[in-house]
């Protein structure tokens, strides 16, 4: 696979990731638009190119949660190293 191709391929996948996580989390207090209410935080943005970048896939919401939680808490001892 060429690498260009790769690339554009990994971007639309993490825009894809993006656009289902803000549909599931779609609330009455935004009116219908997950995106205003900034429920994806930097870390987890850098957690979806992650799990792009390396196709991980999780069965469950609770272990997305879980892989979430422990990728913030690794971001946050190497900020602090």
């Amino acid at each position: 696979m060429r690498k260009g191709f790769a690339t554009k391929l990994a971007v639309v996948g993490i825009a894809a990731c993006a656009a289902i996580y803000g549909v599931a989390h779609l609330d009455e207090t935004t009116n219908g638009n997950a995106f205003l209410d900034n429920t994806m935080d930097i870390d987890e943005h850098d957690f979806m190119k992650f799990i792009t970048k390396y196709r991980k896939t999780y069965g469950t919401k609770e272990e997305y949660n879980y892989r979430l939680n422990v990728f913030k808490n690794n971001l946050a001892k190497i900020r602090d190293a």
